[in-house]
């Protein structure tokens, strides 16, 4: 699978976000590197019911 990569800003530092795309499924895992998941949910809303559903610590 291919992977998108984006540098955004959150609270004044950036972050690092592999975005992999899953044919299978409407939602997309994320690879996050430092940002809480709820944060993100605020910066991409396409991952807001991932979020909701899965709140908390995810380990990839």
């Amino acid at each position: 699978m291919p992977f998108k990569f984006y540098n955004i800003e959150l609270e004044g530092e950036e972050v690092a976000i592999a975005n992999l795309s899953d044919a299978k499924s409407p939602l997309n895992l994320l690879l996050i590197a430092g940002v809480p998941l709820n944060q993100l949910c605020k910066i991409i809303p396409a991952t807001a019911n991932y979020c909701n559903e899965r709140m908390g610590s995810i380990d990839f």
